[in-house]
């Protein structure tokens, strides 16, 4: 059974609604096409910095590369150098040696008058030390004939030892560095002598960083067209532009082969690999 409600009271009060301020909206700002060009050039600025700031791109100095395992080599032929001039030094202080103990000999016999056991024991250190001298005369020789030759033998072994350790930090730097590559790119087309048509030639682990970057290089250089191929060929961080009016090669291996040319005879270097991924 329901319950009956008793005594209900009506009140006569108005209820009452707020209305919300009605008036008008503003009118939204269209901005001219000008303006946005500019705020968009100033946003991309901005950003070019930030990006620049938050990730430097290394230059790699390749005249300072060359002078530095120049210096390298220099400094391991004077260590050479220093090891065969104490080989002869040491066999001189021995002869010399040997001569003092001759002559200590044979003044200790005469000194206690035995002439027989003088005699007897000047023989036998003569016939002793002239072996000895003998010796130590084919050792002078042999360093002095041989230290021309050893410096020589060694010197392109020292430049590969040299440059194989420049050659590692180059690589880990373009390994480390994704922008490496436009820097390569930048300095090989300030050589371009065509303005018109440019093919880039990039290793494919480069090609993204390249299109992000293409429109930058081509209004800096005020080029009419740069076209970018995937070469296998091309080993990361290098590129091989082509145009009407020829062929820049800025391969990693090429600029370190000749560095290594700068240094050594083209007979005695190693073929260089590229590390193309």
């Amino acid at each position: 059974m329901g319950k009956i409600v008793r005594g209900a009271r009506i009140v006569g009060e108005a209820y009452r609604v707020g209305v919300p301020d009605a008036r008008p909206l503003e009118e939204p700002t269209v901005a001219s096409p000008d303006l946005l060009r500019d705020a968009d050039e100033d946003a991309d600025e901005a950003a070019l910095r930030a990006e620049s700031q938050q990730h430097p791109v290394e230059v790699i100095d390749w005249e300072s590369l060359r002078t530095e395992a120049t210096a390298a080599l220099e400094r391991a032929k004077s260590s050479a150098r220093e090891i065969v001039e104490g080989a002869f030094r040491t066999a001189s202080s021995l002869l010399e040696q040997a001569r003092r103990d001759r002559d200590a000999i044979a003044e200790a016999a005469r000194s206690e008058g035995h002439e027989a056991g003088r005699q007897e024991g000047i023989a036998r250190v003569d016939a002793e030390m002239n072996e000895l001298l003998g010796l130590l005369h084919g050792i002078i020789e042999a360093v002095r004939d041989d230290r021309d030759r050893f410096l020589r033998n060694a010197e392109p072994e020292l430049v590969r030892l040299a440059l194989g350790a420049s050659e590692r930090i180059v690589h880990h730097e373009i390994s480390q560095n994704d922008q490496f590559v436009v820097d390569t790119v930048r300095s090989a087309l300030t050589r371009a002598l065509a303005r018109n048509d440019i093919t880039i030639r990039v290793n494919p682990e480069d090609m993204a960083v390249m299109r992000e970057y293409r429109e930058r290089l081509l209004a800096a250089g005020d080029f009419e067209h740069l076209r970018l191929i995937e070469d296998q060929r091309i080993d990361r961080g290098g590129a091989l532009l082509e145009s009407d009016s020829g062929t820049i090669d800025a391969k990693i291996t090429t600029q370190l082969r000749e560095v290594r040319s700068a240094l050594v005879p083209a007979d005695d270097l190693p073929e260089i690999t590229a590390t193309a991924s």
